[in-house]
């Protein structure tokens, strides 16, 4: 298969410039690979948000967003809601309502864990009320949009948060090693003989 990380994004603890940012990116969904290679369209794009989770020592993927915005403290911005709904377009989205990702996240948790390292990952429901939580409804929202919108012929997109420990509890190189390995068992999941694009984004 072929696949190409088209971007790593680092965004600032800030929920109205995460929000800036998502709606840009996919709002500018490339459906081609490369503007060079029209023979190349890309099939699947999945498009990856990594937060530090300061209280674990796993890796936590996250298979669910809440349309709650619920903040302990401020953002980098000031920016402070408490028990608020984060989209309510229509009656579907009131308060506390949920976005799934379509990852089959048993099936990569699997993998992640039989894969002679055996790491520390965990399926999480539980994304918090903060940024992350904003961050991955937003662009959960977003590629549901994108879906009704574009064509047939448009690639599928993806929408995974993963949770990190702190460095602390698990080295930086391990870390590093997972992400890698993680980054090749989901194109193995969604592209097993197709191509794809990942986008990966993070905070500071």
């Amino acid at each position: 298969f072929n696949s190409v990380l088209v971007q790593n994004i680092i965004f600032k603890t800030c929920a109205k410039s995460v929000e800036s940012e998502l709606f840009k990116i996919h709002s500018e969904l490339d459906i081609k690979g490369s503007s060079n290679n029209d023979e190349y369209v890309c099939k699947n794009l999945i498009y990856i948000h990594i937060g530090v989770h300061n209280a674990s020592n796993k890796f936590n993927l996250e298979k669910q967003a809440y349309n709650e915005a619920d903040f302990g403290c401020a953002d980098e911005s000031g920016f402070q809601p408490r028990k608020c709904a984060i989209e309510s377009t229509n009656e579907k989205c009131r308060k506390g309502s949920i976005l799934r990702t379509d990852l089959d996240l048993v099936t990569l948790s699997k993998s992640l864990s039989s894969n002679g390292v055996q790491f520390p990952v965990q399926i999480s429901s539980d994304p918090g009320r903060f940024v992350c939580n904003y961050t991955y409804y937003k662009s959960l929202s977003y590629s549901n949009q994108l879906r009704r919108q574009i064509s047939v012929n448009s690639p599928q997109i993806h929408v995974l948060f993963l949770h990190i420990p702190p460095i602390h509890s698990i080295p930086i190189t391990q870390q590093y090693h997972f992400l890698k390995t993680l980054l090749q068992h989901l194109i193995l999941l969604v592209t097993p003989q197709t191509s794809s694009k990942l986008h990966t984004l993070s905070y500071a």
